[in-house]
């Protein structure tokens, strides 16, 4: 506690007592505020420094129709930055919705059983194919999975992964200790599908 004493002062020496007092008391403020800010910026930097990449995927896109391309580019967007806890359940069809034109999505083509055809959302299967992989990648629990009746072009058999909404679904748990994180991204002719979180997830 700082004790001020003035003999004999006046009006203007209390004026600016109570100014120095009021500069020392709010210089102390912003430099714990500032502290207070740089604790939290290190700590966020950390981290961020403690996510890596635990495992990715990519596949070629060879078909590069604009149909195809918008509904790909939809489908990678929808799971982009989804985050999954420990023991959750992911489903990709939750994820990505159901393929409408409503919603952005333009038919292309598509596997019908060992036939292909035209419908809302083809393409979606190459992106629902390249998290797999990289799901299957980082060790993560695969509960639900389809396989193309047909060969695909996109990734070599048995690497695939065929959705439809309502009826087939892509699903795998989070069986690791630690929160993760999908990233996807369409760039430079490729699917990519990237799982994100700490080092040592198990």
């Amino acid at each position: 506690m700082l004790i001020i004493a003035i003999i004999g002062g006046d009006e203007m020496k209390y004026t600016i007592i109570i100014l120095v007092l009021l500069s020392v008391f709010f210089s102390g403020c912003t430099l714990k505020e500032n502290n207070e800010t740089e604790k939290k910026r290190m700590v966020r930097s950390a981290n961020e420094e403690e996510k890596t990449v635990i495992s990715d995927a990519e596949t070629i896109l060879l078909d590069k129709t604009e149909s195809r391309i918008n509904n790909i580019r939809l489908a990678a967007m929808a799971i982009d930055g989804i985050e999954i806890a420990h023991s959750e359940v992911f489903s990709f069809n939750d994820a990505v919705g159901e393929r409408t034109a409503e919603r952005g999505y333009k038919k292309a083509p598509v596997i019908v059983y060992e036939e292909r055809e035209y419908d809302f959302g083809g393409g979606v299967c190459q992106v629902s194919s390249t998290l797999y992989q990289a799901a299957k990648g980082a060790g993560l629990e695969i509960t639900e999975r389809h396989e193309h009746k047909k060969e695909v072009d996109y990734t070599k058999k048995g690497e695939d992964a065929a959705v439809d909404y309502g009826t087939l679904d892509l699903k795998f748990v989070n069986n690791s200790y630690e929160q993760i994180k999908i990233r996807a991204h369409v760039y430079d002719d490729k699917v990519r599908v990237e799982i994100i979180g700490p080092p040592s997830i198990f």
